[in-house]
């Protein structure tokens, strides 16, 4: 009778042993893949980060084109690149502002990889975006210091793009 109590503790003690080491194996599977996607929409976010401030700096770029123009006389350009103006502050704050599928370790709405990478493709998107506009707002700027027409048409598209784009990125999310 002893022998049998020893031998049902010693299997007892076995399977909590091999319940708790299931059970850590698991937990440290899921934190891993959990981590890993969280350094995934950090990498993403700073890149982001990085296409906004480009933005910024074309809006700045924009408003020193706007104070050359307006002081060569020339108001009624100033005021178009005024509402370009606007609409690429608008989308550099809903692009800084935008998800980026962060959710907690045990968030009842986890973040689901498919989900992560389209967000990371419309985030490539718009970086390529950024750069467009930020290269033709350098271009219209150079154009407003040496008095030449100004053509907005090109930067106007890129900016809806952009904007376009944005609206592809919520949709995902």
């Amino acid at each position: 009778m002893k022998a049998l109590i020893v031998i049902v503790l010693l299997l007892l003690v076995l399977v909590t042993v091999l319940v708790a080491l299931a059970a850590w194996r698991f937990g440290r599977r899921s934190y891993q893949r959990y981590s890993g996607l969280e350094q995934q929409r950090a990498g993403a976010k700073r890149s982001r980060d990085a296409g906004v401030d480009r933005l910024k700096d074309a809006e700045r770029e924009l408003v020193r084109a706007q104070r050359d123009l307006i002081a060569h006389g020339r108001h009624h350009d100033a005021q178009a690149i005024e509402r370009v103006r606007v609409r690429l502050t608008t989308a550099a704050d809903r692009h800084r502002f935008a998800t980026w599928g962060y959710a907690p370790l045990a968030d009842a709405n986890s973040i689901r990889e498919a989900e992560l990478a389209e967000l990371q493709a419309r985030d490539s998107e718009t970086i390529g975006d950024a750069q467009l506009v930020s290269d033709l707002v350098r271009q219209l700027s150079r154009s407003a210091a040496d008095g030449t027409a100004l053509d907005l048409s090109a930067l106007d598209v890129a900016v809806a793009h952009l904007t376009a784009t944005l609206d592809r990125r919520k949709a995902v999310s």
